[in-house]
């Protein structure tokens, strides 16, 4: 039993010393570790003209990290919700490029409060590409429908 206990000692120390010899610090890339935030106020819209919100993006273009944090309230209680990236056309009053932050597979719910939150990584900085960070509602609860979706929150991205 001791000599088995022995073996598995050596074991242990060989892998521990064989992992920590190629191990190195993290050290951020050339252009450092810069993150850029950006606060994006959401107010509500007809659909719910009480509803508010503030938005978070968060970009780290030299190492390609985004994400969004987004907190919500005043929403419909339990009420289905989607969050989209969207482009809009101010003058010609059309959406030129969306995109969906959340899971459809999932359904993003409001709680018993009516408040919501999101946080959640983005496949590219927003900024640039995108001018309002909306927050749908979807009366029917079917959160995958996303013709019947209505924007209950519009915040611009700066």
């Amino acid at each position: 039993m001791w000599r088995a206990a022995g073996a598995c000692m050596v074991v242990v120390w060989l892998v521990g010393a064989w992992a920590g010899a190629d191990s190195t610090p993290y050290r951020p890339p050339e252009g450092g570790d810069r993150w850029q935030y950006s606060t994006v106020v959401l107010k509500g819209t007809e659909v719910d003209k009480d509803a508010k919100g503030k938005a978070i993006l968060a970009c780290n273009i030299a190492e390609t990290q985004h994400r969004i944090q987004l907190a919500a309230e005043n929403l419909v209680k339990e009420g289905t919700y989607s969050v989209w990236l969207v482009k809009f056309d101010v003058k010609k009053r059309k959406t030129i490029r969306q995109t969906r932050v959340d899971d459809p597979a999932r359904s993003l719910k409001a709680d018993l409060f009516g408040k919501l939150a999101l946080a959640s990584n983005l496949s590219s900085c927003p900024q640039g590409r995108y001018n309002q960070v909306q927050v749908r509602y979807h009366a029917d609860g079917n959160s995958r429908d996303t013709t019947k979706a209505r924007a209950a929150l519009i915040g611009k991205i700066p």
